[in-house]
């Protein structure tokens, strides 16, 4: 006989529970020849037990085995139950010296008992002297399993002990039905392995399903169900779900794989930021539906499943995020009565729908009261004109959606409003470096330290943005200043030997250097360049520093000759910025934490400021008619009058993050950069006129000056990546009464 291997079928059958129903001894009285006379006549035997019981199956057939440890008893009787323990009927008598008892017969079972007993013969009388019950359960269905893919598709599983049944039935029902039906009977003897799978679609018409296995056995070529398990699976259940946002009030949903024998679909909606759940009934036999829907901002989920007859199908769920951004809003006015509103997307990639509303409702604020409804635009319309505008009064505008108040406002005031006369694009990208030498010219420079080069100078025209220059000598250096009368141009660079640096004059009108002065500067010991160079207000004088962290100079250059003229010491102090005064002969100079003034004839000092921002570094900025300078260092802002040589004002900007100060000719106004906005302030009382908001949120590169050449312009400076590296500007012109950019808050 084949024995199987505990890791084979043996261990899944043998003996879920062996368990001694009678246990015990017996004793007996025996008549025996006394070999010693003295002896008494009866004496207590005691029968020893069978012992260690195993069970080990091989197709089909049942082997017990034990050790025979008695020498007594006559012999074994071994009595058989199938599922009831009270029930048991004889099969089997065995010799005294019986170790085994095997069983051919296919149990109709699950639950097979086995009374192994042994027994005293008197006489023709069994007594039994000890008895053990044996109890097997024996599992024909192993495992079983089953899903629905596709509609009414079902897709069944099994493993079977083969050796207790000869095949399965497959039977359906719907749930709540007391009958099942037949779908399949399987016989095993077509098959090659105790596993197996079968599919079909199901007729009945609904959205749960039991399923039925079934193992069973030939008795006298009748069938006979053995054990059975059930398994219920979802069918019919609709597929494909998707959810795509029209707008805020309408909503489509679609599905499909779905059936058209349910009495509805219902889809519910839960809001999780407010909790609240919308319900909605949709019709079986459309697929695709527009539902109409007022959306809530945020994280919504959405449960789709059939309803029939009060059973429900499985729920299909999708959790999508409904943001609808207003529109921003941009502006153009060319006159003090209208302005021109325009919206644009600005919530690209913020969610993982497209932001899409129903109509763009336009507000209006006049004089700071209340918003009121101006205007109701359809969601395609790009623009609106207001054409009611009055010089004595202040509007404010913001946008508007069904689901969302935009947090833009556009701003126009009787006292404040710039409007766009020109617009261009310059090419240098970056950190501007921007410069004025005259009324009608704008330089751009980029910033420059050493081991980089310079990608030039784009000299424009103030009177048309589109009309400029490009300047790129292709040398690597440092630093470039266009002279007053814009002919001319200095630039600053690497000499032949390291730690040389040299001075070139160009002629822009012939393109071509006029001048060069080899080794203005000579230090092979700096590391890092920090340059500083302007032209005297006649364009007669040059003069170039490199600031370090030791003794520094200003050197004077005569332009026409090249020569050294003057060599101004600055002892102790890194020299931050200076510049010519355009209508004085003066040089004003910041050097470390002070201010220092020579007069430009002898280029001798004739005043000097101590520590004016408590140890830190400033900043100067200049209005065209020289009479003040506007100190500043990104805390605080004072004003020195170059007339008197005194400290007239002072300002704390503490804690706003100023980075740039421009002033306009006569220094009547100011605009400051704070971060992400422009501040307009009073030039003698720094009093904030009107805040204006930048459209990118690069508070570095993106902001606002004035034009100290001339008042009455300004000028505003946008970097922009796609689809070309490049700089927007526009000029903003003031006619009677400023006309302001938006303001966005």
């Amino acid at each position: 006989m084949k024995m199987i291997s505990g890791g084979e079928r043996l261990l899944a059958v043998f003996m879920a529970g062996v368990f001694v129903l009678i246990a015990g001894c017996s004793t007996f009285d025996a008549d025996y020849e006394r070999d010693n006379p003295r002896d008494p006549i009866s004496t207590n035997f005691i029968h020893s037990n069978p012992e260690q019981f195993t069970v080990e199956i091989d197709d089909g057939v049942i082997d017990i085995r034990w050790d025979d440890v008695s020498q007594y008893n006559s012999g074994y009787i071994v009595e058989k139950a199938i599922d009831d323990s009270t029930d048991f009927e004889r099969v089997a008598k065995l010799p005294e010296d019986a170790e085994q008892f095997r069983d051919p017969g296919k149990q109709i079972g699950l639950t097979v008992y086995y009374k192994i007993s042994s027994f005293d013969d008197e006489e023709g009388d069994e007594k039994i002297v000890h008895s053990e019950t044996l109890e097997l359960s024996v599992e024909a269905i192993e495992a079983y399993d089953g899903f629905s893919s596709d509609s009414n598709l079902i897709k069944l599983s099994w493993q079977t002990e083969q050796e207790f049944s000869d095949g399965v039935i497959i039977q359906e029902k719907r749930q709540g039905q007391p009958e099942f039906t037949t779908v399949e009977v399987i016989d095993f003897a077509d098959q090659e392995s105790p596993g197996g799978n079968f599919e079909y679609r199901s007729d009945l018409e609904t959205f749960n399903l039991d399923v039925r296995l079934t193992a069973f056995q030939y008795q006298e070529s009748e069938i006979v169900p053995i054990q059975h398990v059930d398994k219920s699976i979802s069918i019919n259940d609709p597929g494909n779900f998707n959810i795509t946002f029209i707008n805020e009030l309408e909503t489509r949903v679609e599905w499909e794989n779905s059936v058209d024998f349910a009495d509805h679909y219902l889809l519910t909606v839960k809001h999780e930021q407010s909790g609240t759940v919308q319900r909605y009934e949709l019709l079986p036999d459309e697929f695709s539906q527009v539902i109409d829907m007022e959306m809530k901002r945020g994280w919504s989920r959405y449960s789709l499943f059939g309803v029939l007859e009060g059973e429900q199908s499985s729920t299909l769920s999708e959790k999508k995020f409904f943001t609808v951004d207003v529109p921003m809003l941009t502006y153009e006015s060319k006159s003090l009565s209208a302005i021109t509103l325009k919206f644009g997307d600005q919530s690209e990639g913020q969610s993982d729908e497209p932001p899409r509303y129903s109509a763009i409702i336009v507000e209006r604020s006049v004089n700071e009261g209340e918003f009121e409804t101006y205007a109701e635009l359809p969601a395609t319309q790009s623009e609106f004109t207001d054409t009611d505008l009055h010089v004595s009064n202040s509007y404010s505008y913001r946008g508007r959606t069904l689901t969302g108040v935009g947090n833009q406002i556009i701003d126009l005031t009787n006292e404040n409003r710039l409007i766009p006369v020109d617009e261009g694009n310059i090419s240098i990208m970056g950190d501007l470096n921007i410069h004025f030498p005259n009324p009608n010219t704008l330089a751009f420079y980029k910033q420059y330290s050493s081991n980089s080069n310079n990608s030039g100078v784009e000299i424009v025209d103030v009177k048309n943005l589109n009309d400029r220059v490009k300047f790129n000598s292709g040398n690597k250096y440092y630093k470039l200043r266009l002279s007053a009368s814009g002919d001319k141009l200095v630039e600053l660079i690497d000499g032949e030997a390291f730690g040389e640096y040299n001075l070139n004059i160009w002629d822009l009108n012939s393109n071509s250097i006029v001048q060069t002065i080899s080794q203005a500067h000579n230090d092979s010991e700096i590391n890092y360049i920090n340059a500083a160079l302007d032209f005297s207000r006649d364009d007669k004088l040059v003069a170039s520093a490199i600031s370090f962290f030791k003794d520094s100079g200003i050197k004077i250059w005569d332009l026409q000759s090249g020569s050294l003229l003057h060599m101004i010491d600055v002892p102790d102090n890194q020299i931050i910025h200076f510049t010519f005064n355009p209508v004085r002969d003066e040089l004003i100079v910041s050097a470390g934490r002070d201010l220092r003034i020579y007069e430009t004839n002898t280029f001798q000092l004739i005043s000097e400021f101590k520590n004016l921002f408590d140890g830190s570094q400033f900043n100067i900025s200049l209005p065209g008619n020289g009479q003040l300078a506007y100190l500043y260092n990104g805390m605080r802002t004072m004003i020195l009058d170059l007339e008197t040589k005194s400290i007239v004002k002072e300002h704390d900007f503490a804690g706003t993050g100023f980075t740039h100060l421009s002033t306009n000719y006569d220094g009547s106004e100011l605009f400051i950069k704070i971060f992400d906005w422009i501040g307009i302030y009073d030039g003698s009382s720094f009093d904030l006129s009107y805040r204006i908001a930048l459209n990118n949120q690069d508070e570095y590169d993106n902001f606002m000056v004035l034009n100290p050449r001339r008042n009455n312009s300004a000028f505003s400076f946008k970097p922009i990546s796609n689809p070309e590296p490049r700089t927007k500007i526009v000029k903003w012109g003031k006619r009677d009464v400023w006309y302001m950019e938006p303001k966005r808050q």
